[in-house]
This record gives C-alpha cells, structure tokens and sequence, in this order.
C-alpha cells in the first residue's frame, strides 16, 4: 500500500521494536515527514475483536510502549488479518495520550497492554490519506512547540542569562539550580510543552500557563 502510493519503506536492521520506516513522498518528492511500523499479522482475528465487533485489542509490552512514547516521529501499530486481507492500523502515541494519567500508571505495573484498534480504521486509499494527514500534524505540532520553546530559552538567555537546557521529546525547560531568581513573592514559574503539557491538562483538568 506505501508502496503504491510512491512512497519508499525502509527496513530496520536493528530490533528495537519497530519493523520499518516509511517515508511520505508528494509528487516524486521526498518530504520531511515519515513514520514508523510495528507490523503483526494473524489468522485468528476473532480472538482480538471486541464482543460488538467495534474495536481490536492488541498486546503490546508495556517496554514497547515506554520507548515509542518517547518518539515524534508517529508509531503505526499495523496488523494484518491473514483470512481477509485487511489491514487496520493506529497511531500508538494517539491512544497513549487518550489514556488517563492513572491508567498509564497502571500500565506501567504490567508487562503487557491492549492496544485497542477502532475496526475502521483499515489501510485502503481513504485510511492512507487519513495517517498521512496525521503524521504531517504531528510533525507540525512539533516544530511549532520546538519554535515556542528555543524563542523563550533565547529570551531569557540574553534578559537573564541563564543556560537553560530544553528536553524535546518530553518537552521541559530545564533552569539549573541555583541561577534562577524567585519573584519577589517567592514565587516562581515552570513551563511545560508537549507531552508534559497534555499530562497536567489530562491529570488536573487545567491547562497550565507561564
């Protein structure tokens, strides 16, 4: 299907979970964007399917998880049922980030966690445009919070002059110790991006600001 839609998929040759990497091509042209796969296949479909018929629920190690989340770059859960010939496919980082904080913290107990599939979400024509479409969002949301990020950190490099170092993948601003000066109330600020920042809205119920 990648294929014939002129795109280029690469192998991996190391096993650290992800099978191959595809690259989103327009018209010839290669893009920036692109995403991983983690490609299962079955011949007993019917053990995954929800009792309504809406849904797969997948295992995946919860190890599997931990890393991936930690990816920009999209992690495509594909499975492909060996009777049919359909293949449903997810974003594994949307449905992390669907979960609730306690949830996560009880996946995290385990070793394995079901990945659930919506059925309609099938790799034809339509669903490729549809992950596409997702992949670019995504990569988007993530130039614009690393954009946000470096604007403040050179902010308050030259106004302050402190070193601040930013971590992207969980999107924190790290201040060292001792160089940060408190407002005269005793308060002080912390700013969130990213994967943070979806945690506290989903924890608290709040959106945090500086």
């Amino acid at each position: 299907m990648f294929i014939k839609e002129g795109w280029t998929v690469e192998d991996l040759t190391e096993d650290y979970g992800e099978d191959f990497f595809v690259r989103i091509f327009e018209q010839g042209t290669a893009t920036p964007f692109g995403f991983f796969v983690q490609s299962k296949a079955t011949n007993s479909m019917e053990r995954y399917l929800s009792t309504d018929a809406t849904h797969i629920s997948y295992p995946v190690t919860t190890k599997h998880l931990e890393h991936w989340n930690r990816f920009w770059e999209p992690i495509v859960l594909v499975i492909f049922d060996a009777n049919t010939g359909i293949v449903y496919w997810r974003i594994i980082q949307n449905w992390m980030e669907q979960q609730s904080e306690q949830r996560l913290n009880q996946l995290r107990k385990q070793t394995t966690a079901s990945v659930r599939i919506p059925v309609k979400n099938v790799l034809d024509d339509a669903g490729v445009v549809k992950l596409r479409d997702m992949t670019v969002m995504r990569f988007n949301r993530f130039e614009n919070e690393q954009e946000g990020a470096n604007h403040l950190i050179n902010c308050l490099k030259e106004n302050i002059g402190l070193d601040i170092s930013y971590d992207a993948q969980d999107g924190i601003l790290v201040i060292p110790n001792g160089e940060f000066v408190s407002s005269p109330d005793g308060g002080a600020s912390t700013i969130f991006f990213g994967k943070t920042l979806v945690m506290i809205e989903k924890t608290y119920g709040v959106r945090p600001y500086i």
